[in-house]
C-alpha cells in the first residue's frame, strides 16, 4: 500500500489522504490538539485509543484519515478505517444475500475542527473518489447527528442513486449531572422521586448493599470477572450481547484503564454481584457502555439503584458534567436523559453497477419490513411482541445456567452462574 493515498488541494485547502499505520505518527500531535478542542470530543476518535484499535485489527488493518490543511496547519480531519465486511441484506430477520464488501467505516464523532459546509463538501468528495477508484464498495458513517452539518452535506450533495436510501434514525441520549442528589430528584415528578427513594431504602432496609467501583489495572480481573457473571444471566447474553468477557475485551479495558478513563460499577447486595454499569470517563463526559442485572433481583430494582449510586458518585466528581447513555431509545434514557438528538447510519455507496444494484435491493427489503413494523405497531402488538420475545430469552438463559450447574461435579458457585 502507499503511504499517502491521495494529496491535492482544492479552495486552498491541502488534502491528504492517509491510509498506513505507519504514518499515524506524523499527524499524532496535531490530531490531538483537534481532538481537545472538541466541545464533546469522543474517546473512539481519540489518536491513542484509534492507534491501539488499530493494532488490535492485526496487521492488515488499514487506516482511513482525511486531513485538510490551510497554510500547513490542519484545520479539518475525517477519522475512519477500512475493513472487509459481509454486509447482510435482510427482510426484517431474514438474510436475502450476504456478499463480502470492502467498506469505509467514519466513526461517531469522527468530524474533526472546522466544520463549515465548504470543508465538509471537500471530505465528502474526497471519499466518493475513492469510491469510484473501486477502494472500497460502501462507506458507512456511523451514527451521525441528523443536524450536523456533515449530515446536510451528505443528504444534499450524494445523487439519490449512490445514497442509502430509508436510514435507521436513532435517539442519542445524555443528561447534564447535577450539582447534587437533591438537584436530581428535584428536576422530576413527586411520582417519581418518591419511587427512586424509596428503591433505595426499600433495598437497603432488607439486605446489605454497597457499590464498588473497578477502575484501575490492579482490580480489573475482579471488576470484569463480577460484570460477566451478572451479564451471563440476562438476556442479551442469549443474543450474544451485554458484558463480554474474553480476550478482546479485556485488552481493550486495560488500555483504557492505563488512561485513567475506566469505571466498572458493581452493586453488590449480600456479597452478590446483582447488577452492573461499565463505561469512559473522557473530557468531562462519562460514556455509559453496557448495563445489566440479575434478573432474580427484578422485584428489588436492583438495576435503578445502581444507576442511582452511580449518578451520586458521578455529582461528586468535578470533572464530570455529563453522562452519555449511547444510541438507542430505552424507557430509562427517556426518564433520566435530559437531550436527545436523532442519529443515523449513512451509506454512500460507489458509482458503479454492482454497488448501486446492492443499494436498490437493500433498499426494497428495508422498505418492505418498514411497511410491515408500521401495520404491526398500528394494531398495538409492537410492545406485546418484544415483551413476550424478551421473556423466552430469559427462560433459555435460565434453562441454560440450570443445566450447567445440574451437569457440574463440584460446587455449583464454580461455573459462575
Amino acid at each position: 500500500m502507499d503511504r499517502i493515498l491521495e494529496s491535492g488541494v482544492r479552495d486552498g485547502l491541502e488534502i491528504t489522504v492517509v491510509r498506513n499505520r505507519q504514518e499515524l505518527g506524523s499527524i499524532m500531535e496535531a490530531w490531538e490538539e483537534l481532538q481537545k478542542a472538541e466541545e464533546s470530543p469522543v474517546p473512539e476518535v481519540d489518536p491513542y485509543l484509534y492507534t491501539y484499535k488499530m493494532q488490535s485489527f492485526g496487521p492488515d488493518a488499514e487506516p482511513y484519515i482525511v486531513c485538510l490543511r490551510r497554510d500547513a496547519r490542519l484545520e479539518t480531519m475525517l477519522i475512519g478505517r477500512y475493513e472487509e465486511v459481509d454486509m447482510p441484506i435482510r427482510l426484517g430477520y431474514l438474510t436475502i444475500v450476504k456478499p463480502r464488501l470492502r467498506k469505509i467505516l467514519v466513526y461517531h464523532g469522527g468530524i474533526l475542527g472546522r466544520k463549515a459546509d465548504d470543508a465538509c463538501a471537500i471530505l465528502l468528495r474526497t471519499l466518493r473518489d475513492c469510491l469510484n477508484r473501486g477502494e472500497a464498495d460502501v462507506a458507512e458513517f456511523n451514527h451521525f447527528h441528523c443536524d450536523s452539518v456533515m449530515y446536510y452535506v451528505i443528504r444534499s450533495k450524494t445523487p439519490l442513486m449512490s445514497l442509502g436510501c430509508l436510514p435507521k434514525i436513532d435517539g442519542h441520549w445524555k443528561m447534564e449531572i447535577p450539582n447534587c442528589m437533591n438537584d436530581f430528584y428535584q428536576r422530576k415528578s413527586h411520582k417519581r422521586r418518591q419511587m427512586l427513594r424509596q428503591a433505595i431504602r426499600r433495598l437497603e432496609k432488607s439486605h446489605k448493599v454497597y457499590m464498588h467501583i473497578y477502575s484501575d489495572g490492579d482490580s480489573l480481573e475482579q471488576g470484569i470477572s463480577a460484570a460477566a457473571s451478572v451479564s451471563s444471566k440476562t438476556y442479551q447474553h442469549a443474543l450474544g450481547g451485554g458484558f463480554l468477557d474474553n480476550l478482546q475485551t479485556r485488552s481493550y479495558l486495560l488500555q483504557v484503564a492505563r488512561q485513567g478513563w475506566l469505571r466498572i460499577y458493581i452493586l453488590y447486595v449480600n456479597n452478590e454481584a446483582v447488577a452492573f454499569q461499565w463505561g469512559i470517563q473522557y473530557g468531562g463526559t462519562f460514556f455509559l457502555r453496557t448495563i445489566g442485572f440479575d434478573p432474580k433481583w427484578r422485584n428489588w430494582s436492583v438495576g435503578t439503584v445502581l444507576f442511582l449510586k452511580v449518578l451520586q458518585a458521578l455529582c461528586e466528581d468535578p470533572n464530570v458534567n455529563h453522562m452519555d447513555f449511547g444510541f438507542g431509545d430505552a424507557e430509562y434514557k427517556n426518564i433520566y436523559g435530559d437531550t436527545r438528538t436523532d442519529t443515523s447510519a449513512i451509506n454512500i455507496w460507489a458509482d458503479r453497477l454492482y454497488p448501486r444494484l446492492l443499494n436498490f435491493l437493500r433498499t426494497g427489503m428495508v422498505g418492505a419490513w418498514l411497511a410491515a413494523s408500521y401495520a404491526v405497531n398500528k394494531l398495538g402488538l409492537e410492545r406485546k411482541i418484544k415483551r413476550l420475545w424478551r421473556d423466552r430469552l430469559r427462560r433459555e438463559v435460565a434453562r441454560e445456567a440450570q443445566g450447567t450447574i445440574n451437569a457440574g461435579t463440584g460446587d455449583p458457585d464454580d461455573s459462575g452462574l
